[in-house]
């Protein structure tokens, strides 16, 4: 059953990538690699989650910290304007260097609490 369902997920996984950019199907896809194999054993295993109500609180406020981050990569300015220059390095029409050398090219600097990139000079 394992296996099936793990052979499901990866094709749902390799569709949504075909059709979806990566930075809004990966973030999805790594809660959700966190979160179902521990429904998986409660639920089909009926094993329980050790420890008191500080622990699973614990838990739960990680797993929120984690969803945030996720939440957070996935609608960077920086990573969208990261992937577009990539997205255009694989269309073609490259310099011979590599999508990040042309997108940090002298002259441009990091700028903003993100890591955004400005086209402001030295």
């Amino acid at each position: 059953m394992l296996a099936t369902f793990g052979g499901f997920g990866f094709v749902l996984f390799q569709n949504a990538l075909k059709q979806h950019r990566a930075t809004s199907v990966a973030p999805s896809d790594h809660v959700a690699v966190l979160l179902v194999p521990i429904g998986f054993a409660v639920v089909v295993y009926g094993q329980t989650l050790e420890g008191g109500m500080g622990t699973h609180i614990l838990r739960l406020l990680a797993l929120g910290v984690i969803v945030v981050g996720v939440v957070l990569l996935s609608t960077s300015p920086t990573v969208a304007d990261d992937l577009e220059v990539a997205e255009a390095d694989i269309a073609g029409g490259n310099s011979g260097k590599s999508a990040f050398e042309r997108h940090r090219a002298p002259g441009r600097r990091r700028t903003g609490g993100a890591g955004g990139c400005s086209s402001a000079g030295p």
